[in-house]
């Protein structure tokens, strides 16, 4: 009902949603709404910080997957309240890693996300990395819970070595999450150029 007057108003720029029973379904027909509105410019769903899990799809115990990153992914850039989002262990892959990406470019806010246990390998790493050194507001991203070994499952192509820009890649990311302990990166046909950027970020 929310969602049917948004769409149809002309007038409506602001809508607060905070602290109520609204899950993906609910989602789908606000976002479509927004899409359609000439007016809207912030909706708030969450008190500064996302955490999607089960609740947050209809289907019990169901990951949200790209789709739902992406649905995530709209709302974040109409809510400039959010802090933290909290999207581990999701099924989330390179498409939906994409659309995180480009929330976090636009926002002003966001300072903490966490992508662990997700299936994002180098493809959705570059779309992150780069809206990260656009963000103003970023301080830490997750993507490893404590280990980075990067292999064949990291690298699109299927036993494929990370070289350098891998190497660049990942050490952009060692600077933003604290919590690593280990890197393995054997075998990967790194050189200086690549164990530079690794260097730098242990330092």
């Amino acid at each position: 009902h929310i969602a049917a007057a948004i769409k149809a108003s002309k007038s409506i720029s602001s809508v607060d949603l905070r602290r109520n029973k609204i899950n993906a379904g609910g989602l789908r027909h606000l976002s479509e709404a927004i899409k359609k509105s000439s007016s809207i410019q912030q909706i708030r769903i969450w008190d500064e910080k996302i955490e999607a899990g089960a609740a947050f799809w209809p289907a019990k115990g169901e990951k949200i997957g790209d789709e739902g990153a992406e649905l995530i992914a709209h709302f974040l850039q109409l809510d400039e309240s959010i802090r933290s989002v909290i999207l581990e262990d999701n099924e989330i892959g390179n498409p939906g890693a994409q659309h995180i990406a480009a929330a976090i470019k636009a926002s002003k806010s966001i300072s903490s996300v966490d992508l662990r246990r997700n299936k994002i390998n180098a493809g959705g790493l570059r779309h992150l990395s780069e809206a990260i050194k656009k963000s103003s507001s970023i301080q830490q991203i997750r993507i490893w819970d404590e280990k980075i070994e990067a292999g064949a499952a990291f690298w699109p192509a299927k036993g494929e070595k990370i070289g350098d820009e891998g190497a660049e890649l990942i050490a952009h990311f060692l600077q933003l999450d604290e919590s690593i302990r280990s890197v393995i990166l054997e075998d990967n046909e790194i050189g200086n150029p690549g164990a530079q950027h690794i260097a730098a970020a242990i330092k």
